[in-house]
């Protein structure tokens, strides 16, 4: 989620409009990874070692990064670039979007979960789930929700989140209003020393007021997963990653070349540690 600041930051640039639709990346050859697809990796293998915790235990503080695991991996690729200015509201928005990534399943290993958690009385927990209905806290002036269930099956790990942020946020134009949400869907079988499933985050934004039109932008984040892992100490050791980003609605005047792009990284493992990276053309 923390690229949902990145997406309220692009609209205060332009009015709304345009489209895109989904597509289908090509890549060229691979190579070695930079630092920042390293952190991409990294965010990537904790999402399925917690996925691998939650399978087995069910719980609020198990699994907390899984259902963000397309967000998180990629954060070091997208959000940075997609930021036009570092203008205070940028700032502001990506503090609070960066936590509410993390208390979408709160974990108190997480030193990103700086503010607050949901509170006890909204979560319902089974022998095979975790369901969120009507969990609400507010920081910094915005009122973030949840509703939604994490669950397991005899293979399996799903989820079906819907986290929005509403309220008002001061810029240095003036109070904007902002209405923002991310649908997180996703689903991971996992047998012993596999994973393989998908994850997206789907992100809205719109914001209006200090003398700015309301505009609207979109944009979904994808991850397909086929890996292999050693379970002690976790490590994936091959298999790949598919990571993606494609605009589903542009505001008028927002380019299409870097860093506003639709993007893809496709990431192959050849041993713990060993991964080289493949961009999209």
């Amino acid at each position: 989620m923390r690229h949902t600041a990145s997406l309220v930051a692009l609209t205060l640039v332009a009015a709304c409009g345009g489209s895109s639709g989904s597509k289908t990346f090509t890549y060229d050859a691979s190579q070695p990874a930079t630092q920042a697809e390293l952190q991409s990796v990294g965010a990537g293998q904790t999402a399925v070692a917690d996925g691998t915790a939650f399978h087995l235990s069910p719980s609020p503080s198990t699994g907390p990064s899984l259902p963000a695991l397309a967000d998180a991996m990629a954060a070091p690729l997208f959000d940075q670039s997609a930021l036009p200015a570092p203008t205070p509201f940028a700032r502001a928005m990506s503090e609070v979007a960066s936590t509410a990534v993390f208390a979408a399943l709160p974990s108190s290993a997480s030193p990103a979960v700086a503010t607050a958690t949901w509170p006890a009385e909204c979560i319902t927990t089974t022998a095979s789930s975790v369901t969120y209905a009507g969990c609400s806290q507010t920081a910094s002036g915005l009122t973030l929700t949840l509703d939604g269930r994490v669950s397991r099956g005899t293979g399996s790990v799903d989820w079906s989140l819907r986290l929005t942020m509403k309220g008002n946020v001061s810029s240095g134009a003036g109070t904007l209003a902002l209405d923002a949400g991310s649908d997180l869907d996703g689903t991971m079988a996992f047998e012993p020393g596999t994973a393989k499933g998908h994850s997206s985050s789907a992100v809205r934004a719109t914001v209006s007021g200090a003398g700015i039109p309301s505009v609207t932008a979109t944009a979904k984040t994808a991850a397909t997963v086929d890996l292999a892992y050693q379970a002690s100490p976790f490590c994936v050791t091959g298999g790949t990653v598919e990571l993606t980003r494609a605009w589903t609605a542009r505001p008028i005047g927002m380019p299409s070349t870097p860093p506003y792009d639709d993007r893809g990284y496709l990431f192959t493992w050849s041993g713990c540690g060993q991964v080289t990276v493949a961009h999209s053309r």
